[in-house]
């Protein structure tokens, strides 16, 4: 059914999103960018080949733009990709050590994901990451139109400026030439300026005036699961990080963590993972890193003997469970009123229950339950299809 939509559908511009890290940030951005400007299909999380195509067959016609989230996770899926979509504009976020095992080196990472670039047309548009070298270099594999974003000078959408540091939010001035504009975003973070200013560059490449660009970047809420801030009735402020878990991610988590004000701040940490050596040298790194930043490190999963022995070092400071309810039960019972509580995990350790409890006691506490879904898609969360639906009201419980 994909293929046969693809054979007649179309639209005025296509946009294919990739890299290692940001991509479903940088997709969600800019599908809000080109909602504002018509109907717009946008494929945002769900980015291999098939899923690519049931995001088609399934979507309602006469959309004009479509924004699609693509992965690189093996060698060809991208060019794969491409051959379907057949894009007309291609972002390339940074390229990291994401699905490393499946590749001989960073490098081949990065020539999978030029692909996208390398299949567009000459009328096509690509958006690069000046900030990232390879990335960058990826201007070399095309011969179609192309804008360039970041903080370094070579940048044609360049951030010059920002803000930023918990509970605060976000700000951000934008320079294109000689033009400037400053956006109060709801977001939080640094990081988030990647996607931000690719999908400004992408709406410059559209025709889109930057303050029309900058409005609709301000009016975004955060995603869900990706900084996701969470204010409790006693002031307590929960961010949930829980949708990647590669460990190249966590410097800049910690981060946020660093440059936040509060009276106590505490990381909890599930499975980290993408790290090219051992397991207890990964997570004395993790530690050590996280100390600077916070006065309390929890760690949740199952790890091994030596990891164990390393978390002996820290007395007072570093606590192991292996159970998520335990985690819950220490937050609860050490809690303080007003303090910061960062979630750094991945999608399968369901971490976003830590949050979840406080709103109302949920009934599942099972761990890593190998269903590959956030606990707002899946029934068990607080018994039953009818009780999920009637207690779930993102607007109420997000801000």
């Amino acid at each position: 059914m994909g293929a046969l939509r693809r054979s007649f559908a179309r639209f005025d511009q296509i946009i294919a999103v990739t890299g290692s890290v940001a991509k479903s940030s940088t997709t969600g951005l800019i599908g809000a960018l080109m909602r504002s400007q018509g109907r717009t299909l946008v494929g945002q999380n769900f980015n291999g080949y098939r899923a690519i195509v049931v995001t088609l067959a399934s979507s309602a016609v006469m959309n004009r733009y479509w924004v699609q989230e693509v992965s690189g996770d093996v060698p060809g899926a991208a060019l794969k990709a491409a051959g379907f979509l057949r894009q007309t504009v291609a972002v390339v976020t940074r390229v990291g050590a994401d699905h490393i095992n499946n590749f001989s080196s960073v490098d081949d990472i990065a020539r999978e994901k030029a692909n996208l670039v390398a299949t567009l047309p000459q009328s096509g548009l690509a958006v690069l990451n000046a900030d990232d070298l390879r990335v960058f270099a990826m201007r070399f594999d095309c011969q179609c139109r192309v804008i360039t974003y970041g903080c370094s000078q070579n940048a044609d959408i360049r951030a010059i400026d920002w803000r930023e540091g918990l509970p605060g939010r976000l700000s951000i001035q934008v320079r294109e030439g000689g033009q400037e504009v400053t956006i109060q975003t709801r977001l939080i973070g640094a990081r988030w300026i990647t996607s931000i200013l690719a999908a400004i560059a992408v709406g410059r490449g559209m025709g889109i005036s930057l303050e029309e660009c900058a409005r609709v970047m301000a009016e975004i809420p955060p995603f869900h699961y990706r900084d996701s801030v969470h204010i409790l009735n006693n002031g307590t402020t929960i961010v949930l990080d829980t949708h990647k878990r590669a460990f190249w991610t966590v410097e800049s988590s910690l981060d946020i963590v660093r440059k936040a004000t509060y009276p106590r701040k505490t990381v909890v940490f599930g499975q980290v993972g993408y790290y090219v050596g051992a397991e207890h040298e990964m997570y004395r790194e993790i530690i050590e890193q996280a100390l600077d930043v916070a006065d309390r490190i929890v760690i949740y999963g199952k790890l091994d003997d030596e990891v164990h022995r390393i978390l002996e070092e820290y007395p007072g400071r570093v606590f192991y469970f292996d159970a998520i309810a335990k985690v819950q039960g220490f937050l609860k019972a050490n809690a303080v009123a007003g303090e910061l509580i960062y979630v750094k995990a991945g999608v399968a350790d369901n971490l976003e229950r830590l949050w979840y409890d406080t709103i109302e006691p949920i009934k599942c506490w099972q761990d890593r339950c190998g269903k590959r879904k956030t606990c707002d898609r899946c029934n068990d969360l607080y018994g039953s299809r009818w009780a999920r639906f009637y207690r779930f009201s993102w607007k109420k419980w997000t801000r």
